[in-house]
C-alpha cells in the first residue's frame, strides 16, 4: 500500500510541473499539442519537456510562443 501511495504522490507531482505553461495554453482556450506545432516540435516531445521543470530560458520561449499563438489565431481558439 505505501508503494502505491508512493507512486500516486510522484503521478500528482509530474502534473504539477510546469504549471504556469499548462495554464497559460488552456487559460487562452489553446491545447498542447498546437503549443508544440508552434514551436516546431511534436506533442509528444512537449509531453516529455512537461514531464520536469523546465529551465527559465525553456519557459519563456514557451510562453513567448503561447503569446504568439494568441496574436496569430486569437485567445479561446476553437
Amino acid at each position: 500500500m505505501k508503494e502505491h501511495r508512493t507512486k500516486l504522490t510522484e503521478v500528482i507531482f509530474l502534473r504539477q510541473t510546469n504549471a504556469d505553461i499548462r495554464k497559460a495554453v488552456a487559460g487562452r482556450g489553446f491545447t498542447l499539442w498546437q503549443l508544440a506545432a508552434t514551436l516546431g516540435i511534436t506533442d509528444s516531445t512537449l509531453s516529455r519537456k512537461l514531464r520536469m521543470e523546465l529551465s527559465p530560458a525553456e519557459k519563456a520561449r514557451m510562453m513567448a510562443a503561447v503569446d504568439e499563438m494568441e496574436k496569430r489565431f486569437g485567445g479561446e481558439a476553437k
